[in-house]
């Protein structure tokens, strides 16, 4: 349920596509020739089915440019807990966070976030920057402010 909830709209359509995973698991685990990880396969099984629910609620759409940021740590993400990063992917518009969640945690190509998106490859890269650059400016704010917290409480 939550690789559906990441890709779907909103919780009934994530539920759905919970139900068409495990249908579509079902129907074609004849394919399945077990050289792969099993749970890798099921993922991208719940991905695409939550991508169709997504793009039958909303047209997918390319972000207009925005300012550019620092460029990001990529240690940055594996500080981060499970919770948190669904924080932060909450918080970021819905083409970035898919694009986001699909390369960094699922581990999908630029290549095949295209094709599942119907998108260029260079769209997908661009929603990935932003989505990052989007991040750290929040932990940038979240820690200026904790910093913030921490001097009021320590009179400093």
């Amino acid at each position: 349920m939550p690789v559906c909830k990441r890709y779907a709209p909103d919780h009934d359509l994530a539920y759905d596509a919970l139900q068409d995973t495990f249908i579509n698991v079902f129907k074609y685990i004849k394919n399945y020739k077990g050289t792969g990880n099993f749970e890798g396969w099921l993922k991208r099984i719940a991905v695409n089915c939550s991508l169709t629910y997504h793009k039958k609620k909303y047209k997918f759409s390319e972000i207009e440019e925005s300012m550019a940021l620092p460029t990001i740590d990529p240690g940055v993400y594996s500080k981060l807990g499970v919770q948190e990063i669904n924080r932060l992917l909450d918080q970021l518009p819905k083409g970035c966070a898919i694009v986001f969640s699909m390369y960094v945690i699922e581990g999908y190509s630029h290549k095949e976030i295209g094709e599942s998106l119907g998108i260029t490859e260079s769209s997908s890269r661009s929603q990935l920057k932003r989505a990052r650059e989007r991040i750290l400016k929040m932990l940038n704010h979240q820690a200026q402010s904790e910093s913030a917290q921490i001097r009021w409480a320590t009179g400093l």
